[in-house]
């Protein structure tokens, strides 16, 4: 037989994946996965009237194995289309968590729980799910190393915030000076027309990214010893070269894993979207116990608002940042963490002001000057740990203890 016919008949033999099959296969890869009757056991503990501390309770638990199913969907996804489109898909189901939260405390009329919470989610994903990536990536290859990722996204996106930061920004300045009062028509209408340009720019990013960039961003950094991608018929899997190996083996660490389709598009798709709907109940169960169990534990609403309840509803996009650190693929961990933030600042926020509109709902960008101030200098951190196209596991750090000084700050404020 010659030996160009055997990668043909070995791609021959691979099986197609199959949508039973793979999520068989999915379900047995997590342990976390034990713990997915205990949604049910939430939603009918809310139904059944239990004290609101420990519905909360319950409900965070049972989120914990849903993040970790659309972690692992997500990268299927990403596995059939590229590490871009991956992260900004699961940016996307990540988001609409908060998205429906949202809606439903807008129609209600609690104007400054969607807005500690949107702003929350921010900047838990700025610098906690963002510093906990980096510090996986560093541990992963470790401490003397230096994790390589695509400049132009992370730049991207830094330098999206900061547009969206100043667009946030304008209204609380004004109303600081004077000019206008929070609330009133004028500031209103100031606050949808800069949600509109927000919206437009978001437009122009995805434009950007998807169509006229999208080579640049699915460019992979050589230097970070992460396996090559190569794809096969019915399958795709992780080929280190060579030299990786022989890397591997000198500094004894093991051969990265090979990866593979487990889900075909269309159930990969399927499947990301009933995920995404059983996290959005569980958050909406979260999201109605928050308030009596904030003063069942005599803790700051302010705290539980901006802090507990953009940890919780982030779940999803931390567990998926660090799973693709760990296997050294930044560029879906950049996509997830900064393209997650970029996208609440830039589609959410906005979303939200205008939606308000035919709620009746006055919902305005007025977000104060220390919630503009924190959220500026954090951009401005995290630009600097991107600028030059390579992080470790003490930049990780440096954001997760930003975030932990900010915490500490609306806990006693």
């Amino acid at each position: 037989m010659p030996a160009s016919d055997e990668p043909l008949l070995a791609a021959a033999e691979t099986p197609a994946p199959s949508t039973a099959r793979g999520m068989v296969s999915i379900m047995r890869g997590n342990a976390l996965n034990l713990l997915l009757p205990v949604v049910a056991v939430a939603m009918w503990m809310d139904q059944a009237g239990f004290p609101d501390g420990v519905v909360f309770l319950v409900s965070c638990l049972g989120l914990l194995p849903l993040a970790g199913l659309l972690g692992e969907i997500t990268e299927q996804v990403a596995l059939h289309t590229s590490d871009t489109l991956g992260g900004l898909l699961n940016a996307t189901f990540g988001n609409a968590t908060e998205m429906i939260v949202s809606y439903f405390a807008l129609q209600r009329g609690l104007l400054s729980v969607v807005q500690s919470s949107l702003l929350g989610s921010i900047l838990s994903n700025l610098l906690l799910v963002l510093g906990c990536a980096l510090l996986a990536a560093g541990v992963r290859v470790g401490p003397n190393k230096q994790v390589k990722h695509n400049l132009l996204n992370a730049q991207s996106n830094t330098e999206l915030l900061l547009v969206a930061i100043l667009g946030l920004a304008v209204p609380t300045m004004i109303v600081y000076t004077g000019k206008m009062e929070p609330g009133e028509e004028r500031e209103l209408a100031l606050s949808r027309a800069i949600a509109f340009c927000l919206l437009l720019l978001y437009l122009c990013y995805v434009v950007f990214q998807l169509v006229t960039h999208s080579k640049l961003f699915d460019e992979c950094e050589e230097e970070t010893p992460c396996p090559k991608v190569a794809k096969t018929r019915g399958s795709v899997k992780a080929t280190p070269t060579e030299q990786e190996r022989a890397i591997a083996a000198q500094e004894g660490r093991p051969e990265e894993e090979e990866e593979e389709t487990k889900l075909p598009l269309g159930g990969a798709l399927a499947m990301l979207c009933l995920v995404t709907v059983a996290i959005a109940a569980v958050s909406e169960i979260i999201t109605g116990a928050i308030e009596g169990a904030a003063e069942a534990w005599d803790v700051n609403p302010t705290f539980v608002g901006f802090v507990i309840l953009p940890i919780v509803g982030n779940a999803a996009e931390h567990s998926t940042a660090i799973l693709f650190a760990w296997r050294c693929k930044m560029d879906v961990a950049f996509g997830v963490a900064l393209g997650s933030s970029t996208q609440i600042a830039l589609f959410a926020v906005p979303t939200m002001v205008l939606l308000a509109i035919p709620l009746g709902q006055p919902l305005d960008l007025f977000f104060g000057a220390f919630e503009i101030g924190v959220l500026f200098v954090s951009a401005l951190l995290v630009a600097s740990v991107c600028e030059d196209g390579s992080t470790n596991w003490l930049e990780g750090a440096m954001l997760i203890i930003a975030y932990a000084i900010i915490c500490i700050a609306y806990y006693f404020g």
